[in-house]
């Protein structure tokens, strides 16, 4: 009789651990929208199981088992999960972006760290992201005129400018943070988790709000695992960096600032690149038809291709271009004669590397031409104005400058001569 109501007992205890397993489940795939919150999307519990298990790197059963529940357990952002066309996952995705460059923000303090410490902690937060895409940040004592607006909370919440946000916290644990795609620049942390810095112990402030602030500028979760933007808390890493996945989407929003010029043609030669006589000719004869600095960089590989693939258009300046890494690479190898792969190999590396003119292979679009012209002058006689370099004699630089402009002038009709006035040339080169 006493192991028949043991029996009994026991299997009570699993079968309430297993229904509340379950509605765990369904209120966690209803959230991260795994099942649809349109008539329109998925409803079917097995495919929202399998969608999870595939953005997360879990075996795709299908089945709600150990592993998949442990996954959906852990400490994570409070954001969705992004599903593409018919419910496909996507590396990275994007939800919105800001129309300026210059994005001011303001602090309501948690509990955890001291105010300078959170403050530190934020503007090297945002560092990251400024540092790839060209936006830049400011504080500001306004929470109402500040478009990113930070604030601490527990349960139900919400900052001293706002209503209460529509989205309660879970206690510690589970979720840690969420924050609001363009324009919204709300980003709220969960007061009752111990945020730390520089420590292992407790939830480490400066991943979280990295990972918000990625959000509140229009990027989505990424499945990549070790990206920032994948959506679970990976715990305090010295040393952080974003990965090329993160770099990917931001730079898909925001196009890092390239130095075009204005008022003219604007051509700078560094001492860096030791340019003797005849590179100067050959380089000028292409230098005198753009609007941009020559850049020669240094940096590790994947940051400079992305660097590379955005300056130079591989990856699209524009919404309906091209965004993918992988076609980027492609377009490049093709376009410059090696091999075409997808793959970021030394050979394209190495090609990436070379001194070169600093205008854009293709379109802004990303389509590669044999040749594409952009405006012209309206007259045909043209003025130069030169600030000499520090290689070569004065007068040797002005007769390379001549000789080059006179490639372009006996087959063009075009005719140049040397103006003593930077202020009224049309070509100033420096």
């Amino acid at each position: 009789m006493l192991c028949s109501v043991l029996l009994l007992a026991l299997t009570s205890h699993a079968f309430a651990r297993y229904v509340d397993d379950q509605s765990f489940a369904l209120n966690f795939l209803n959230h991260y929208q795994y099942l649809s919150p349109t008539r329109a999307g998925n409803h079917d519990l097995v495919v929202a199981i399998k969608k999870f298990q595939e953005f997360t790197g879990l075996p795709v059963t299908g089945k709600l088992d150990e592993l998949t529940l442990a996954q959906m357990k852990a400490p994570r952002c409070g954001m969705p999960d992004p599903m593409g066309k018919q419910g496909r996952v996507k590396r990275y995705s994007t939800s919105g972006r800001w129309n300026k460059r210059h994005l001011t923000y303001f602090v309501e303090y948690g509990a955890d760290l001291s105010r300078s410490k959170q403050d530190d902690v934020f503007e090297k937060a945002l560092k990251f992201w400024s540092d790839v895409s060209g936006l830049s940040f400011s504080t500001t004592r306004s929470a109402s005129t500040a478009d990113l607006k930070i604030s601490f909370g527990s349960r139900a919440h919400g900052g001293v400018s706002e209503n209460q946000c529509g989205y309660p916290f879970d206690g510690a644990s589970g979720t840690l943070a969420h924050a609001f795609y363009p324009s919204d620049g709300r980003a709220h942390f969960d007061e009752d988790e111990t945020f730390t810095d520089g420590t292992s112990r407790g939830t480490n402030l400066l991943w979280v709000a990295v990972h918000e602030f990625g959000h509140a500028l229009g990027i989505q979760h990424s499945s990549v695992r070790d990206a920032v933007m994948y959506p679970y808390y990976t715990g305090y890493v010295p040393n952080m960096q974003l990965k090329q996945d993160d770099i990917a989407a931001i730079q898909s929003l925001y196009v890092p600032n390239v130095g075009h010029g204005a008022g003219g043609v604007h051509v700078v030669f560094t001492h860096s690149s030791n340019a003797t006589a005849g590179e100067l000719v050959a380089v000028a004869k292409v230098a005198v038809l753009i609007s941009q600095t020559l850049v020669f960089a240094e940096d590790d590989d994947s940051t400079m291709a992305l660097k590379f693939l955005s300056q130079y258009y591989y990856i699209s300046s524009t919404r309906s271009g091209n965004h993918d890494v992988e076609t980027a690479i492609r377009r490049f190898q093709e376009f410059t004669g090696l091999s075409v792969t997808g793959e970021l190999n030394e050979q394209t590396i190495a090609q990436m590397k070379k001194p070169r003119c600093g205008m854009a292979d293709v379109d802004e679009e990303g389509r590669v031409k044999r040749y594409k012209t952009g405006s012209k002058w309206s007259k045909k006689d043209l003025t130069y104005f030169v600030e000499h370099g520090a290689d070569l004699p004065q007068d040797l630089q002005d007769k390379i400058f001549a000789k080059a402009l006179k490639f372009w002038s006996d087959v063009s009709g075009l005719s140049f001569s040397q103006a003593s006035s930077a202020s009224s040339a049309d070509i100033k080169i420096r």
